[in-house]
């Protein structure tokens, strides 16, 4: 039988499994036919041959355009070689932002550096359409790479729902747990979360409990040593999005990102949606990104950045008002259901589709 559904390539760079990579793929197999180029090697060392090899077996098949998702920075120029099929890249985030700017790993104007950015910016002058996770990044791609603002589209990383879902009831005993999650890299602020700590360490009830494992760990370990945070407990591991999801739902608040970087202020974290997926009580820097979904007081508490003392008192208020928290939890709710809506992102995804593909015909 006729079929006049369109069939997509999507390959990345990442685990499938990775959430913005699983959650667009759900999202192409309701409207397309897709053809998925990936692999679940445990590094990108393994990975990015894996999926060089495959797509040169695969690319001869009968596809309408590519979707290459994260990470796919090296994949684009690669493609370009071999395929004049329209490419949606998402871009997600700036690879020279992250490793030059932000962990610092190699100075900007080394050889390194340069090729980065190199690589960011060609990526993203070779595909029809950039995909960024806030209007703020794309504005900050538009300025720094020179991509012409059109061409970038905002698509935001929400949640999955199949992991985080809504629970009203709080589990915290009588303690009231304040928990934060990610991988410890600079962006997150998390020596503002400890000083805050620090600060609210005579309320005997509150208790802060970190989840993960990454590059600051370690430090931040012996900063909470060093300071005697006895109201600082960490769980030091990674573990699968429903443990993650328990993690959160034990909790009464549910923090974000408090860095002093230029990222922080572009980006609203995974943490963040999660939360409000959830159905607990956000807090998280005050920034233009976070300024675009979220409203200060209705649907979380945004506090200043790089400021221990407000993100205590925001804590603190929470605390003291269950049926503030109660409040933003619900809005905070209401407000990931709204942009998180699965049809308007499907919309989204078939836009970029269909506008990648138009610009194609224009040129050809």
């Amino acid at each position: 039988m006729y079929s006049n559904r369109k069939t997509i390539l999507f390959i990345a760079g990442a685990k499938p499994t990775y959430p913005r990579n699983s959650g667009i793929l759900e999202l192409l197999r309701k409207n397309y036919d897709v053809i998925e180029i990936t692999s679940p090697a445990s590094s990108y060392i393994f990975r990015f041959p894996i999926v060089f090899l495959k797509f040169l077996f695969r690319r001869r098949r009968h596809f309408d355009a590519i979707f290459v998702s994260w990470m796919g920075h090296p994949i684009v120029p690669f493609l370009k070689i071999f395929s004049r099929k329209p490419i949606v890249f998402d871009a997600f985030l700036s690879l020279f932002d992250s490793i030059c700017l932000e962990r610092r790993k190699y100075k900007p104007s080394s050889f390194q550096g340069r090729l980065i950015f190199w690589l960011d910016k060609i990526s993203c002058k070779l595909a029809s359409i950039v995909v960024i996770d806030t209007n703020t990044h794309a504005a900050w791609f538009t300025k720094t790479f020179g991509i012409p603002r059109k061409k970038i589209k905002t698509f935001y990383i929400c949640a999955d729902v199949n992991f985080f879902t809504d629970k009203e009831e709080e589990m915290t005993d009588d303690l009231f747990v304040v928990e934060f999650h990610g991988g410890f890299i600079p962006l997150q602020g998390v020596p503002v979360i400890l000083q805050a700590a620090k600060i609210l360490s005579t309320h005997k009830d509150i208790v802060f409990r970190f989840l993960g494992n990454g590059p600051e760990l370690s430090q931040m370990k012996k900063m909470t040593d060093e300071m005697h945070l006895v109201n600082v407990e960490f769980f030091e591991k990674f573990v699968p999005l429903t443990e993650v999801a328990d993690f959160i739902q034990k909790s009464n608040v549910a923090l974000g990102i408090f860095g002093l970087m230029g990222k922080t202020y572009r980006v609203i974290p995974n943490k963040a949606y999660e939360g409000m997926a959830t159905r607990r009580a956000v807090v998280t820097v005050d920034s233009p990104a976070a300024r675009e979904i979220l409203t200060n007081g209705k649907d979380s508490l945004l506090s200043k950045p790089g400021d221990p003392k407000d993100l205590s008192e925001k804590i603190l208020r929470l605390k003291n008002d269950p049926k503030l928290r109660a409040k933003i939890a619900e809005e905070g709710y209401n407000t990931f259901k709204r942009v998180c809506d699965p049809e308007l992102r499907l919309g989204q995804i078939n836009d970029f589709i269909n506008e990648a593909i138009s610009i194609h015909e224009n040129r050809s």
